[in-house]
């Protein structure tokens, strides 16, 4: 008995294998057919059809260009659609010396702003683009100035430089979050931003004057100029600053300036103690400088570096070196 219920569903199965056969048998043929059909139709053509499929694909990107260089350069337009469009379209917003800087540079920058100030309440300034263009110049002079003043960089000391940056911020995965929601960026684009920067500030560190210094500031002229004497005298200086400076953020420190750290011309001192720091030699110390806040007597423990100015004035001199052209 059970040896004819086998039999039975080995038959059905059986038939049912042969009519699966020739249903494929069948699709088979008639998808061979279809190929053949079109491979007849299509081959003579061929060159007529890649030909019109390249045209019509350089015809919208004509089109494209055309619509969003009007978006960049007459509607100044910076918007997610535009920051996409970038990628495809290097549209030139500037040229500075042999560099040139491109749409996408000012587009990501922009858009780093702009999600920077949504997420922090401040205001986008109306010519944010205009600065922004003007950084990504500064950085592009100070790329090719660093050539000829022999600052060299390795992809190792990028990385590293790089790599010290973010180190506040917590762990890898802590600054790839705090990238991506306060200035909508992964960490690739992040260091692609910041490598002109970091170029930038090593030809500061290296070739800009900067000074270790101490003062003493007294608001009385005549006993300013009575511990001014006894320094002249040999006086010690630290010993002097911690008995009589009227400086109670420094006093207690002998007198050390910007918490003993190096202090260069754009560190935002008061400008007559910045212009009389800047004038003296290492281990020399001034006369009574009046500011303010009263009289400063100043003394530099260490000078460092030759060119003697501001960043944003050495970029003002750069421009005249290198040819400059803003686009937008």
């Amino acid at each position: 008995m059970l040896n004819k219920m086998l039999n039975k569903i080995m038959r059905i199965i059986r038939k049912v294998e042969v009519v699966l056969l020739k249903f494929f048998l069948a699709c088979g043929k008639k998808v061979t057919l279809f190929y053949y059909r079109v491979r007849d139709f299509i081959v003579p053509r061929w060159n007529v059809i890649w030909r019109t499929a390249l045209l019509a694909l350089l015809i919208l990107y004509v089109i494209g260009a055309a619509v969003f260089g009007i978006r960049l350069y007459k509607q100044k337009r910076f918007e997610k659609l535009d920051l996409a469009a970038s990628y495809f379209y290097p549209f030139p917003v500037a040229k500075a010396g042999r560099a040139i800087v491109f749409d996408h540079q000012l587009q990501q920058w922009v858009a780093a702003s702009k999600k920077f100030a949504s997420g922090n309440d401040m205001q986008v300034p109306d010519d944010l683009s205009r600065k922004v263009v003007e950084e990504l110049v500064n950085y592009a002079l100070a790329g090719q100035e660093a050539d000829s003043l022999h600052v060299k960089l390795t992809q190792k000391d990028i990385d590293d430089k790089f790599n010290l940056s973010i180190e506040g911020i917590g762990s890898r995965e802590q600054a790839v979050d705090f990238l991506k929601q306060m200035y909508g960026l992964s960490l690739g684009q992040f260091k692609r931003m910041i490598t002109p920067m970091i170029i930038s500030e090593e030809v500061r560190n290296e070739k800009f004057v900067h000074v270790k210094a101490k003062h003493i500031l007294i608001k009385d002229q005549s006993k300013a100029q009575d511990i001014l004497n006894k320094i002249r005298s040999g006086g010690n200086f630290e010993d002097l600053a911690k008995d009589n400076s009227e400086d109670q953020g420094s006093k207690d420190q002998g007198g050390s300036l910007a918490g003993g750290e190096y202090i260069y011309r754009d560190s935002g001192l008061v400008p007559e103690v910045e212009d009389a720091l800047f004038k003296l030699k290492k281990g020399e110390v001034s006369d009574l400088v009046k500011s303010q806040y009263g009289y400063h007597i100043l003394k530099v423990e260490d000078r460092q570096g030759e060119i003697d100015m501001k960043m944003a004035d050495w970029f003002e001199s750069l421009k005249k070196k290198y040819p400059v052209k803003i686009l937008i």
